[in-house]
């Protein structure tokens, strides 16, 4: 029996469909995700957001490849937690001036924005 131009068609639309479900059957969660992060990067609204979230994620394959997330960081017990009045006491000092109590025309702020703690200027290089 002689092929003819409607049989080929056939097998030619029956081999593509095949492909297609064998395609969408190889899909797993890694093209999931590399499709969420490939939209999230078309949505950005800048070439310079999209170069340098690009940029970032590049670094972040390149620390995996040389082994960095290989093993979880560990911790030691025996090193001391810093609690919060820890860190407010050795980073912050206390405004005393009147300043804090005045009136607004007096401050930036009205008094129940202002802070507790000032915090102390760093130097720079």
């Amino acid at each position: 029996m002689k092929k003819t131009k409607a049989d080929h068609e056939q097998q030619e639309a029956f081999a593509i469909m095949k492909t297609i479900y064998h395609n969408k059957m190889e899909r797993d969660g890694f093209h999931i995700f590399g499709e969420l992060v490939s939209n999230k990067l078309r949505n950005l609204k800048t070439d310079y957001a999209r170069n340098t979230v690009e940029h970032m994620i590049s670094n972040i394959l390149f620390e995996a490849n040389m082994g960095k997330y290989d093993y979880p960081p560990q911790y030691s017990q025996s090193r001391p937690q810093a609690s919060l009045s820890d860190v407010r006491s050795s980073v912050c000092t206390p405004i005393t001036s009147p300043s804090l109590h005045g009136t607004e025309s007096e401050n930036s702020f009205p008094p129940s924005y202002q802070l507790p703690y000032q915090i102390p200027s760093l130097p720079i290089p």
